[in-house]
């Protein structure tokens, strides 16, 4: 290996130290270790993998993968670096994209709220009222002409009565009692079971 290579490798992996650092914080923003869960357990296993993977990617670019001492050193270099000189700029960095993607994302909500999803309920809950409105009104005449066609039936009803001869009366109320008959059939069946 080169002199040149070394040098890429040194500052490969102090950078690659640097960027180690920062996901570390950056996954700790996010994942909120309040307690322990088998989850958080095989998560961070695999943020361990990730970083090992792209560490060693990085590594095969620069030097096609030759592991020494130095790799090592450099790593924890660039991580120290990261924590003594980037890490209050990063983290605060963090905390500003954090803060304005949460704000475009509840204005983008808001947006979509205003526009889009306000007005169909809106609408819906006008032609509900609409057809309650005129379902009640129509339910209201049905009734009403029901009513009235009720009580002039019965009027001219009545009004025939008193011309109908009283053999046909004796006649249709004969005929007349065989409804009630079949119902206190029918009930008297029912109070068996």
């Amino acid at each position: 290996m080169t002199l040149t290579v070394q040098f890429y490798t040194i500052v490969s992996m102090m950078l690659m130290g640097v960027f180690v650092g920062a996901a570390v914080d950056t996954y700790g923003r996010f994942m909120h270790p309040s307690r322990w869960s088998i989850a958080l357990f095989f998560s961070d296993i695999l943020f361990w993998i990730v970083q090992g993977l792209l560490i060693f990617f990085v590594l095969l670019k620069v030097n096609e993968g030759e592991i020494r001492f130095y790799v090592f050193l450099a790593l924890i270099c660039g991580f120290a670096m990261y924590r003594a000189l980037f890490q209050r700029l990063f983290n605060h960095v963090l905390n500003i994209l954090i803060r304005f993607f949460n704000a475009f994302i509840r204005g983008a909500v808001k947006v979509v709220n205003t526009i889009i999803l306000n007005p169909v309920k809106f609408t819906f809950r006008l032609l509900f009222r609409i057809l309650i409105f005129f379902g009640g009104g129509f339910v209201a005449f049905g009734l009403f002409i029901t009513r009235l066609l009720g009580s002039i039936m019965k009027w001219f009803g009545r009004f025939i009565w008193h011309f109908t001869p009283d053999f046909v009366k004796k006649q249709l109320e004969k005929v007349a009692g065989i409804p009630k008959v079949v119902q206190n059939k029918i009930k008297k069946w029912i109070d068996r079971f």
